[in-house]
């Protein structure tokens, strides 16, 4: 009885924690990158659990050990599967459309930029900048399009954005300043001058763009940036 509760609490504790963690995934970087290996625990821990509960209400029947043969062979192959489809699929995908880094695909509900190309899965950008892990499964027999990244010179662009508080102009700055190093759609290593006009209550913030379709994007980061420090 007292197996079957730990059971219990196992399986549950399970489904709140990798439930939690794709949630954290889909905005949290650090969480993106180590998904791989959750997935790979997730799948370790779900196997020790079939197994567990096999031996807690089975180990007593006369089949048991056959059982546990057939579900450990039913796990090599579902494993080996698992994966060599995506593997195989990313093969394909690459013949058949030769991305690279930079372009823009668009099939049915994923839109975004390539920004990785994994062995078994594409990393994307969406417009929202959230990184999303694709499967190259589920999108090589689906009709996509990739279109070449646009080659642009970058150009000094200026905007100005409403403050309705200013008490600590310098962490403002800092912030403005830390969202464009970080924005994939800004040059780095251009310099970036922000300007406070307390009389209007605005900032004025002069920073270099890749290219000017990507200004709206930049501009709401700015603007969710200083709604959540005001």
């Amino acid at each position: 009885m007292m197996n079957t509760f730990y059971l219990v609490i196992a399986v549950a504790l399970m489904l709140a924690f990798f439930r939690a963690a794709r949630l954290l995934g889909v905005r949290n970087r650090i969480v993106q990158k180590v998904s791989p290996a959750l997935n790979i625990l997730e799948l370790i821990l779900w196997t020790t659990i079939v197994f567990w509960a096999a031996r807690i209400f089975l180990s007593t029947r006369f089949y048991y050990p056959y059982l546990v043969m057939v579900l450990a062979i039913l796990f090599t192959l579902m494993v080996t599967w698992f994966y060599l489809k995506d593997i195989v699929a990313g093969f394909i995908f690459r013949v058949r459309h030769n991305p690279v880094k930079g372009q823009v695909l668009a099939c049915e509900a994923i839109h975004g930029s390539v920004r990785k190309l994994g062995l078994s899965q594409l990393t994307m950008e969406t417009d929202g900048g959230q990184y999303v892990r694709v499967p190259y499964s589920l999108i090589v027999t689906r009709s996509l399009s990739l279109q070449s990244p646009r080659h642009t010179t970058p150009g000094e662009t200026t905007v100005e954005l409403e403050v309705e508080k200013l008490d600590n102009p310098g962490k403002v700055e800092r912030r403005l300043k830390q969202i464009l190093a970080q924005s994939p759609w800004c040059v780095a290593s251009k310099p970036i001058a922000i300007q406070f006009i307390p009389a209007e209550k605005k900032v004025k913030i002069a920073f270099f763009l890749l290219d000017p379709v990507y200004l709206q994007l930049v501009k709401d980061r700015l603007v969710n940036s200083l709604d959540k420090l005001q």
